[in-house]
């Protein structure tokens, strides 16, 4: 399976290298343990004294096929209706608790049930494994609307796109991605037979969930609600996706429909129809432009060109961007040579900006510089152990850590041939990996690598493989800060996230005295 997996392009998951025993058995009593809860839930959506969440399923119209092939569940309004199922009764507490399953009372002895009054939405990774779930409020004075799982061993959030398991086959047979913002919007587009479908989960797209996408097709069509909320997301996310090289289009949904709601209204031909005529995203800005200024001011056009010449910096494709100017010159009626005079002007103007930062500025931004740069050393440093072909240290460094780990595209790409090769023979030889190195046509890294001097093989692959968790978790970190921020009108969806930082912390703490005591 695995070198089938390989062969296609297809992500296998994060714990792929080769573990322990003990290593193998923790990783698989969780999925067991959300497997049990997957279970659990189902049989919770059809038990007849719960009958709010069935009833909520059919009310928004779904089809009983698309239930079951979604394996949606229900949690019942009760604290301890999970804890003391009879499935979780030999289960330890801290693997619950790890799981987002149960929750411990505060400044009380016990736990409870941490899904309550909700929708379940298991979340699989890329082998069909559950590895969260997310919960649906069906009642409005039930908050956060959507709550998740927290962060795990076996989780994380921005490596998950919701419903992209079941939709890689109809993604490659189409050549492209609808991307939704909710559960209920893929279900329709399913159950009309739409099937290339996946969802963020919200508004917020990541950056590692646009790089996953790219693994399967280059071509994206957004399709999210009609209100300020959604053309904002979309936009946002058009510009992570396009700065990855993505082509990237955008259905517009009129108001006030979603694509749940516009399908089961006007039906899946009319849906269709709005399919046909998507647009790039520089002209669904300015159409967006013109609904909100129907005769622009000098100073509104002047405004509004500048943010759309700002947010071309940040594309790769030279030709993208002329065409996209083109596109702006055209419809804002502005000379194309002044619109291409103005964008390098921008880009120069950004350059000076970083030169002239203030002493505290020029300190952040080199600590962030040399933190990035330290990063890719250490992935570099971890490709020339495996370069030196010493068998414990390869073995090593393939037990306790994943391409997951690799910050640097190419480097990832890289290690993950190699963890290949380790897996499919037990070893790999330098000429193997300069091969892959040369596959991957960079041959300034090769020599790189040969250069690197290393006195202590195992304190130095220790290092490296310090870094690269040290990144991660940090990385994770200033995410959730985000989320927080984006939700801190939430008390329950703020103490949740708070739950994950001091989680992290901890993880921080325990990698690092690790780290020392090594």
């Amino acid at each position: 399976v695995r070198r089938v997996a390989f062969d296609q392009g297809i992500q296998i998951p994060a714990d792929y290298r080769q573990k322990s025993d003990e290593e193998k058995s923790e990783f698989d009593m969780l999925y067991h343990v959300n497997q049990l809860a997957k279970e659990y839930f189902i049989s919770q959506l059809y038990n007849k004294t719960n009958t709010n969440g069935y009833a909520y399923l059919k009310k928004r119209q779904l089809k009983q096929n698309i239930i079951k092939k979604f394996d949606i569940g229900f949690a019942p309004d009760k604290w301890e209706n999970l804890l003391k199922s009879s499935k979780f009764k030999d289960i330890n507490k801290e693997i619950l608790t790890e799981l987002g399953l149960i929750q411990k009372r505060e400044n009380k002895d016990g736990f409870y049930d941490k899904f309550r009054n909700r929708l379940l939405f298991p979340f699989h990774n890329l082998s069909g494994h559950i590895v969260g779930f997310g919960g649906r409020a069906i009642l409005d004075k039930d908050q956060p609307k959507y709550l998740n799982s927290p962060e795990s061993r076996i989780y994380k959030k921005s490596d998950i796109l919701y419903g992209l398991f079941q939709a890689i086959p109809a993604i490659r047979n189409k050549n492209h991605l609808i991307l939704v913002e909710g559960y209920f919007d893929l279900l329709r587009l399913m159950d009309v037979d739409i099937e290339n479908v996946a969802a963020s989960s919200g508004t917020a797209l990541a950056e590692n969930q646009a790089r996953l996408i790219k693994r399967y097709t280059n071509s994206v069509i957004i399709s999210y609600d009609s209100d300020e909320a959604g053309k904002n997301a979309a936009i946002r996310n058009s510009l992570i996706m396009e700065s990855l090289d993505l082509d990237v289009f955008i259905i517009q949904i009129p108001e006030p429909y979603d694509p749940d709601s516009y399908i089961l209204k006007k039906g899946k031909n009319a849906y269709l129809d709005l399919f046909n005529k998507k647009i790039t995203p520089v002209e669904f800005r300015l159409l967006d432009f013109f609904q909100k200024y129907p005769n622009p001011s000098i100073e509104n056009k002047n405004s509004f060109t500048t943010e759309m010449l700002e947010s071309l910096i940040h594309l790769s494709n030279d030709i993208k961007i002329g065409l996209y100017i083109h596109e702006i010159s055209n419809r804002l009626q502005v000379a194309e040579s002044l619109l291409i005079s103005r964008f390098n002007k921008i880009k120069q103007q950004r350059y000076k900006q970083r030169k002239n930062l203030s002493t505290d500025e020029k300190e952040l931004t080199k600590e962030v510089r040399y933190t990035r740069k330290g990063q890719w050393q250490a992935e570099e440093g971890i490709i020339a152990l495996l370069f030196a072909n010493i068998p414990e240290i390869s073995k090593m460094i393939l037990h306790q850590t994943s391409a997951s780990d690799f910050f640097n595209e190419e480097l990832r790409e890289i290690f993950k041939q190699i963890a290949h090769v380790w897996e499919q023979s037990g070893q790999i030889k330098p000429e193997e990996i300069k091969n892959i190195i040369v596959q991957n046509k960079n041959s300034q890294l090769s020599s790189r690598l040969s250069l690197i001097e290393i006195d202590d093989n195992y304190k130095y692959a220790s290092d490296c493989i310090y870094q690269l968790k040290k990144w991660q978790l940090n990385y994770r970190f200033n995410e959730i800060k985000r989320l927080m921020q984006e939700e801190s009108s939430s008390h329950e969806a703020v103490m949740h996230y708070m739950k994950e930082l001091t989680d992290i912390r901890k993880r921080l703490s325990d990698i690092e005295k690790e780290w020392v005591e090594k």
